[in-house]
C-alpha cells in the first residue's frame, strides 16, 4: 500500500474483516494438527507483530520458550515480562496477547502447538500465572537440553507422514515430561494443600455468593491464615482467583449456548450484569458481547 493514502472507514472494515478471515482460516488448519516453530522477532521489521487470540479461539495447548531477549503476556490483571528460560503455556481456554516487550528489542523464542492426548495430561499441572495460563523458569543448565527438543519437533512438523507425525508427539511428550519435572522448583514455600481446598470449594460454587469466611471455614482455616496462603500461593486474593474463574466459565457459554448475556451473569453468579460486563472485560480485554461476535464470525 502506497504511503499516505487515507482508506475510507468502509475500506478499514473490509481490510479488518478479511484479516479476521484469513486468521480463522489459519487457525482451522492449526487446530488439529501438532506444529511447532521458532520465531525472530525484532523492532520495526515485518516479524515484529503480536499473537491475539480471543479465549478459547484454539483447540490446542501452545507452549513457548524464550531463548533471547524477552517478550510481554498480557495475562488479564496481570502481565509478564519473560527473560531467557521462561516457558509459557497456554491451555485452549487461554486468552492469547504476547509479544515482544517494548524494552527488548530483540525477542527469539522457540513455540509448539499441540492436541491434548491422554498421555499428556497430567504433565500439564503446572503453576497457574492467571486462568488457563501457566508459567515456570528453566533452570539455566537445561536451556540447551530443551531448545533441542523444539529443534527436533520442528524438523518432524515438515511433512504430515504418520512416522513424522508420530515423532513429533513423542517429542511434544518428551518436553512436557522435562517441562513438569521444574514444577516442583516453582512450589512456593508455604505451600499448602489446603489451599487447593479453598480452590475446589469456590469452583463448585462459582454461581453462589459465599463468603470468605464459608471457604475459610470449609477448609479449617481463619480468615486472615486463609488470605496469607492463598495469597502467597496464587499471587492473588480468594475472590480475585474466584472472579478470574467466573469469566472463565462465562466465556464457555458465551461460546456454546445462546444464552443471554444476563442469564450468564447469573449463571456465573453476577446479579448485576453491568459489573459481570465490566470484570468479563478487564480479564478478556473484549466486552461479552464482542467476544460472542468474535466466536461466531
Amino acid at each position: 500500500m502506497e504511503s499516505g493514502v487515507e482508506l475510507t472507514p468502509a475500506q478499514v472494515n473490509t481490510m479488518a474483516s478479511e484479516l479476521r478471515s484469513c486468521m480463522a482460516h489459519a487457525d482451522t488448519l492449526l487446530r488439529n494438527r501438532n506444529f511447532a516453530g521458532k520465531v525472530c522477532q525484532t523492532a520495526l521489521e515485518a516479524s515484529d507483530s503480536p499473537t491475539l487470540r480471543v479465549a478459547g479461539q484454539m483447540r490446542g495447548w501452545s507452549l513457548t520458550l524464550t531463548v533471547k531477549g524477552s517478550g510481554r503476556y498480557n495475562c488479564g490483571d496481570t502481565e509478564l515480562t519473560t527473560r531467557v528460560g521462561d516457558l509459557v503455556l497456554h491451555s485452549p481456554e487461554a486468552f492469547y496477547d504476547y509479544r515482544r516487550a517494548f524494552q527488548s528489542t530483540e525477542w527469539v523464542h522457540y513455540w509448539v502447538y499441540f492436541q491434548t492426548e491422554p498421555r499428556f495430561t497430567r504433565w500439564l499441572n503446572w503453576p497457574e500465572l492467571s486462568p488457563h495460563i501457566h508459567h515456570l523458569n528453566v533452570p539455566e543448565t537445561d536451556i540447551e537440553c530443551l531448545t533441542d527438543i523444539f529443534r527436533k519437533a520442528i524438523s518432524f512438523t515438515k511433512d504430515e507422514t504418520i512416522v513424522s507425525t508420530s515423532l513429533l508427539a513423542n517429542q511434544i511428550e518428551e518436553l512436557l515430561i522435562r517441562c513438569y519435572s521444574f514444577t516442583e522448583l516453582e512450589k512456593p514455600a508455604e505451600y499448602d494443600v489446603r489451599v487447593q481446598d479453598a480452590k475446589d470449594f469456590i469452583l463448585e460454587r462459582l454461581d453462589q455468593g459465599i463468603t470468605i469466611y464459608d471457604v475459610a471455614d470449609a477448609v479449617g482455616l481463619s480468615k486472615t491464615r486463609l488470605s496469607a496462603l492463598f495469597k502467597a500461593n496464587t499471587g492473588r486474593t480468594v475472590f480475585q482467583w474466584r472472579d478470574e474463574r467466573r469469566v472463565a466459565e462465562a466465556s464457555k457459554l458465551l461460546k456454546k449456548t445462546q444464552l443471554s448475556i444476563t442469564q450468564i451473569a447469573r449463571a456465573t453468579g453476577y446479579n448485576d450484569s453491568l459489573y459481570f460486563s465490566k470484570c468479563f472485560t478487564k480479564v478478556a480485554k473484549v466486552s461479552p458481547t464482542q467476544f460472542r461476535k468474535l466466536r461466531c464470525e
